[in-house]
């Protein structure tokens, strides 16, 4: 779960697969540069993927990547951010079979190559009024 709840709350959580009620996380993951993460996916080997929400400042939102089994303050092993990138305030972030990193913004769904990193162009970029987007908060692949 990614939270975006003030200080003290920039952080992604984990729960034991059993985990029911008042239960404290059994992973929590820590970035110094990261203030909320609105969506977060986990790749077949455990790395874990987060869409940073700036509530777009230009160039510094971005997906952060973390190696499998990170847990507390932790730094990404591949970190997508930078004007070219045309994130604007990323709400969800989801893998495809293929291992393309999908993530829709506040007004477009675009895709980076699996590999990604830095201020790269995504390889997909939809927006605009025929596509109906506004908002997608969830990216759904199948």
């Amino acid at each position: 779960v990614g939270d975006c709840g003030g200080v003290g709350h920039e952080a992604i959580y984990k729960w034991p697969n059993n985990a029911t009620g008042n239960v404290a996380p059994s992973t929590t993951i820590t970035y110094a540069p990261m203030t909320c993460v609105d969506g977060v996916a986990v790749d077949g080997t455990g790395r874990v993927y987060a869409a940073q929400d700036t509530s777009g400042v230009p160039g510094a939102d971005a997906i952060y990547v973390f190696a499998s089994g990170a847990s507390g303050l932790s730094t990404p092993i591949q970190i997508i951010q930078g004007v070219n990138t045309k994130l604007n305030v990323p709400y969800s972030v989801q893998l495809d079979n293929a291992g393309n990193i999908w993530v829709g913004n506040t007004d477009n769904v675009e895709m980076f190559p699996g590999n990604a990193t830095g201020n790269v162009a995504p390889t997909v970029f939809i927006q605009g009024a025929s596509t109906l987007t506004n908002e997608p908060w969830g990216v759904a692949l199948h």
